[in-house]
């Protein structure tokens, strides 16, 4: 927190009208203690000396420039509350709109990679499962979302699928007319 110069000068001003307030105090005090024995109402007058106009108007040049000190504390820090307040507002804005951007992002994201790949991963998993164990019967599905032409990876998955299932057919009628025809002879 930095002060200005007009602070620092009603501060200074405050002191030095303080260090004259000390002065009749002191009076008052020196007075007390050097009439005490010799003068019962030295005592009272050195009281009234602490209540008089004279020490009011010394106790007012006081209070007036730390009145203005404290004014102008209060505004720069009001001042100082409301630029914090702003910069929030903008850093809030901020996190909430970079979150938003992000979300549709990872959504974007998430088409694009059912697009590309025809089907969400575990189902394209299980797809590829299925063809590693030899079933190559049931046709493999893809996504809604995806492309209807195919070119994707569940598509060639699923062609790949029918070319290799076309071959076990024709393995399976080549094999059972080599048994046939090694039974005959």
């Amino acid at each position: 927190m930095c002060s200005s110069d007009l602070e620092m000068n009603l501060a200074e001003s405050a002191f030095s009208a303080s260090q004259a307030i000390a002065t009749l105090e002191v009076a008052a005090m020196d007075r007390v203690a050097e009439d005490q024995s010799a003068d019962p109402d030295a005592r009272e007058r050195a009281l009234a000396m602490l209540h008089d106009q004279r020490y009011q108007q010394a106790k007012a040049r006081v209070m007036e420039p730390l009145k203005h000190l404290y004014e102008l504390l209060e505004s720069r820090t009001r001042e100082e509350v409301s630029r914090a307040k702003d910069w929030a507002m903008v850093l809030r804005v901020s996190s909430v709109t970079f979150g938003v951007v992000l979300f549709l992002l990872v959504v974007d994201t998430f088409r694009h990679s059912i697009r590309m790949l025809g089907a969400p991963l575990d189902v394209l998993q299980g797809a590829i499962d299925r063809i590693g164990r030899g079933d190559f019967s049931t046709p493999l599905r893809s996504d809604p979302a995806a492309p209807g032409d195919g070119n994707h990876l569940m598509g060639w998955l699923d062609r790949t699928r029918e070319a290799l299932g076309k071959a076990q057919s024709a393995r399976e009628i080549d094999e059972a007319a080599l048994r046939s025809d090694w039974k005959s002879t």
